[in-house]
């Protein structure tokens, strides 16, 4: 999040401080009571155990819930996040 500040995009605000990684936050749908990353998600790119196969999900085929997702069988391998420019801090 620090990069994201330095580089003056706003979005992730209400996720500061909450513990874990990228890849946690969006599998589980981590926020607090001021938001949540799930409504920033624009695509993921994960690997699927069960059918042995890397893919790209849209946003269209994600759904997120109350610390939810419907990522939660797959591996994460990275998150496309829209944000929103913002004022630099650091």
């Amino acid at each position: 999040m620090v990069a994201c500040a330095e580089k003056g995009l706003s979005g992730l605000e209400p996720i500061v401080g909450v513990p874990g990684s990228v890849g946690g936050a969006v599998a589980m749908n981590a926020g607090t009571r001021d938001g949540e990353i799930g409504p920033l998600v624009v695509e993921v790119s994960v690997v699927d155990l069960a059918a042995a196969q890397a893919r790209t999900l849209p946003r269209s085929e994600m759904t997120f819930s109350y610390r939810a997702s419907s990522l939660t069988d797959l591996v994460l391998l990275s998150a496309t996040l829209q944000l929103k420019p913002g004022t630099k801090v650091i």
